[in-house]
């Protein structure tokens, strides 16, 4: 094999059987059609399949070039990956941003979406976020009116109590899966999740109110069922602007004690018990609820602004 400087003919013939590669329509099943001729390649039915197609051709191709040749040929004809969608990603930090005050009960049930204001907090255009209430709204957190614009949902009693009902079936699947498969890593990854409750308790009531839905959701991610764990995720996010309409003060130390008896029953391995401190956690939970509300003015720039970084 030639190592020295390659030919500029030789790297020429080289470059043009690779955009030959790239430019030939590849289809599962189906010879390829290449769109050029070669002396050191000739198509026939001996390559049954494209795979064996291009092998043949690379052979080829290291036999009669350097690895310079090569090298030069693959570097010059790469196709170019464009860029993420910026608007895509913009869209993702609105969502992210509405969802989490939605959670965190900064945002509360009725108050309105405006989408000017919602653009200029987060440095958006109006159609980047239609994007993202149009995703809130499919998960059920932000209800959107012709002429009236997008709020956060006020779920109805009824519909929070069919809410909670599901909820607590879905979780009860969880923890029977859970407490089958579960092992001493995810016992400790949950452990230390409670301890971040522990943590927040007190002193930062909106991260607090985070942590101990999220202790939900990472119980169902752990199930290793996926359409449970989005489901759960879901639900969960709903559950919270329930609370924030219905639900009445009470100590974050209720929940951290119920989470650690769930903790307690998987890492025994026995799933009755951790499916019974469910039930007993989200029937407290459901018991705290009351019908209250409140009229006073509140600004959603201030809020937003807490939440677009």
């Amino acid at each position: 094999m030639d190592v020295g400087s390659p030919p500029i003919g030789r790297t020429l013939r080289i470059t043009k059987l690779f955009i030959c590669v790239l430019k030939a329509q590849v289809t599962i099943g189906q010879h390829i059609k290449p769109g050029c001729q070669d002396k050191h390649i000739v198509y026939n039915e001996a390559y049954k399949t494209p795979a064996k197609f291009v092998s043949s051709l690379l052979v080829k191709l290291v036999e009669h070039s350097s690895p310079l040749d090569i090298f030069n040929s693959i570097s010059m004809n790469a196709p170019v990956r464009k860029p993420k969608s910026t608007a895509g990603t913009r869209s993702d930090s609105v969502y992210a941003g509405l969802r989490r005050a939605i959670i965190e009960q900064a945002l509360m049930p009725g108050d309105k979406l405006t989408e000017d204001v919602i653009g200029d907090r987060f440095g958006v255009s109006r159609t980047i976020v239609r994007t993202a209430l149009a995703r809130l709204h499919a998960e059920g957190l932000v209800d959107t009116r012709p002429n009236r614009g997008a709020m956060i949902a006020q779920p109805s009693l009824s519909e929070a109590q069919d809410v909670f009902e599901t909820r607590m079936c879905l979780e009860r699947q969880v923890l029977a899966r859970l407490a089958e498969k579960i092992t001493t890593e995810e016992v400790e990854q949950l452990q230390r999740h409670v301890h971040l409750e522990v943590k927040a308790s007190g002193h930062d009531g909106p991260a607090g109110i985070r942590l101990a839905g999220e202790f939900h959701i990472l119980l169902a991610s752990l199930s290793g069922n996926k359409v449970l764990a989005r489901y759960v995720d879901e639900v969960v996010s709903r559950c919270s602007l329930i609370l924030a309409l219905y639900s009445r003060p009470h100590s974050s130390d209720c929940s951290i004690n119920e989470h650690q008896q769930i903790i307690d029953a998987l890492k025994a391995g026995n799933s009755q018990a951790a499916i019974d401190a469910m039930d007993h956690h989200l029937r407290a939970v459901t018991d705290r609820a009351l019908l209250s509300s409140s009229d006073k003015h509140r600004d959603i720039r201030s809020i937003l602004d807490r939440y677009t970084s």
